[in-house]
């Protein structure tokens, strides 16, 4: 009990502080993932220039953009209340509430949905 208070305890000022930085972390990490690539295909393509680190460049491009997927799913993280998927990291045991959704098709794991491909079926707790 006293660490999924610790846990509930860290997770909310962590996901706000992200939330809160995300505009600004979108914009900066994309403009330089485009701006890294056009510069990049810019000085390859039309200046030829031998000394210019083309893959270098490319890899850095590419590494903002995985930053960026890795940002958002932190987001996604903290933000699903998954007390199932701490409950299995911590081991206690206890087991997983499965409930009918009102709001949609599915079923809700505390948080994370689930349906079936098949016709839309809800996939049962089984």
């Amino acid at each position: 009990m006293l660490v999924a208070f610790l846990y509930h305890l860290i997770r909310w000022p962590l996901l706000m502080f992200l939330v809160i930085l995300e505009p600004f972390v979108r914009f900066v990490l994309s403009s330089v993932a485009i701006l890294g690539t056009l510069t990049a295909l810019m000085f390859r393509v039309f200046l030829e220039r031998t000394q210019f680190p083309f893959w270098l460049t490319l890899a850095l491009s590419f590494g903002c953009l995985g930053a960026l997927i890795l940002y958002y799913i932190s987001i996604k993280l903290l933000a699903s209340s998954a007390p199932c998927v701490f409950q299995a990291i911590v081991n206690t045991g206890a087991p997983c509430v499965v409930r009918r959704s009102r709001s949609r098709r599915g079923v809700h794991v505390r948080g994370f949905a689930f349906t079936s491909v098949e016709r839309g079926r809800p996939v049962t707790g089984d």
